[in-house]
């Protein structure tokens, strides 16, 4: 634990940044008071805004924290004209003492997995290149992402330029360990035990699926197109809002090969339909502490399509609430995401379900094919009946409590309370 000469501190000003456009957007958000009371470093009720600091902490240990709104280049705001770094926002005494080893910076990235080098560019370079330009060290630093292999990707970086003072990066399953917690959900009912599947879809019509997709995202329009091309969409549970302009009568993108779900006749069928309701129309609100109990009863199988779909996995690893929600649902799931997302579930100790159905899909790198074999996979689960999905489901029931008890019962933050007690100027505090 550290000591009582330390003190945390966050920023409670409004930094935004201007697209040019009359788009104004936040930059960093205040930091998320469930997620720091629960690492055993950080403690809510010693935590201060800057803004409210009554005199400068010089003879105190000061820990600020960062919580960073979207991606690097957005908090970085890297060549957005007139808009202050990560350092230049920090008062002169702040930094001075990060310089002198009195204080740490840490940036929570922890909501997000975008990484910091690989398709979005080479952000170890530039946020190294500003420490430097700034004289402060990178060991100063604490890193903390949604990104489960960053720490992975910034040591092999560090090793190719030959750097030896390195910022703590930490990769955690933040989401994981939110859906873990049954205060974190507004809904009153945040679960569901194999018993009132099992009772509720022996008394109802059950569709074969739910797939709920809210912010319009590439891999959900090619999705949702795709359902509609192979008759899956009218007769399951999909919510799906209106395609913005560019996906009105086509879809084209450099991420998907040409496929007849995509061209002009299928989209604009879809158009048609759209938008598809189930639980709100309000698309664009995030709904991450919502749990929406109906659309797991009333469906056999939750097809998930996932934050990440296109992103390279050797550049990032996210596993978002999307999944974690059905597997607190003990409902079984299909995941429409990057390449080899069930090695990663499976990685994180969850089962999945290749007993009962062909999973090769997740061995698919091309997304065009990897999507269609899921459509495909999907086309021959509606052809069970009734009585073989309750034989499924019977099947199914130690793979699914083993799942629900792994998600409640395990530490996620145990890899980030590792790492941060495990940091040489904190172990000094200790």
């Amino acid at each position: 634990m550290v000591t009582i000469d330390t003190i945390f501190t966050y920023d409670s000003t409004e930094h935004t940044m201007d697209y040019g456009s009359g788009d104004v957007v936040p930059r960093f958000r205040n930091p998320k008071t469930w997620f720091n009371a629960s690492v055993d470093l950080y403690n809510i009720y010693k935590r201060q805004s800057l803004q409210e600091l009554e005199t400068v902490p010089i003879d105190k240990f000061v820990i600020h924290e960062i919580h960073t709104e979207r991606g690097p280049y957005h908090w970085m705001g890297t060549g957005i004209p007139g808009t202050v770094n990560i350092i230049e926002m920090l008062p002169q005494w702040l930094v001075d003492k990060i310089r002198n080893k009195t204080a740490i910076l840490y940036i929570d990235q922890a909501c997000e997995g975008f990484p910091l080098n690989g398709y979005l560019g080479d952000f170890y370079a530039r946020i190294h290149t500003l420490l430097n330009d700034y004289n402060l060290p990178p060991s100063q630093i604490i890193y903390s992402t949604g990104n489960l292999i960053e720490n992975e990707v910034y040591t092999k970086w560090c090793n190719n330029h030959a750097i030896t003072d390195r910022m703590l990066v930490v990769g955690v399953n933040m989401f994981a360990y939110m859906c873990s917690c049954s205060y974190i959900f507004t809904s009153e009912a945040s679960e569901l035990s194999y018993i009132e599947h099992f009772e509720y879809k022996l008394k109802n019509d059950i569709k074969v699926f739910n797939n709920l997709n809210r912010v319009i995202r590439e891999h959900r329009v090619a999705m949702t197109s795709m359902l509609n091309y192979y008759d899956l969409l009218d007769d399951n549970l999909v919510s799906q809002d209106r395609y913005t302009i560019e996906y009105k009568e086509q879809f084209n993108s450099k991420y998907f090969n040409p496929h007849a779900a995509f061209e002009n006749n299928n989209m604009i069928a879809v158009n048609s339909k759209l938008p598809l309701v189930l639980d709100t129309n309000q698309f664009e609100i995030n709904k991450a502490n919502h749990f929406f109990k109906e659309v797991y009863l009333e469906s056999w199988v939750s097809v998930i399509t996932e934050t990440y779909y296109v992103e390279p996995i050797t550049d990032t690893v996210f596993l978002s609430e999307k999944i974690y929600k059905p597997i607190r649902a003990c409902h079984p799931f299909i995941m429409v995401g990057q390449y080899n997302s069930l090695a990663m579930l499976k990685k994180e100790g969850f089962k999945t379900f290749s007993e009962f159905w062909d999973e090769s899909y997740d061995d698919i790198i091309d997304n065009t094919e990897r999507m269609e074999a899921i459509c495909l996979l999907l086309k021959d689960l509606s052809k069970l009946s009734k009585p073989e999905w309750f034989r499924l489901y019977l099947r199914m029931k130690p793979i699914l409590e083993h799942n629900m008890r792994h998600l409640t019962h395990n530490n996620w933050l145990k890899p980030m309370q590792t790492l941060i007690n495990s940091h040489e100027v904190l172990k000094e505090l200790s």
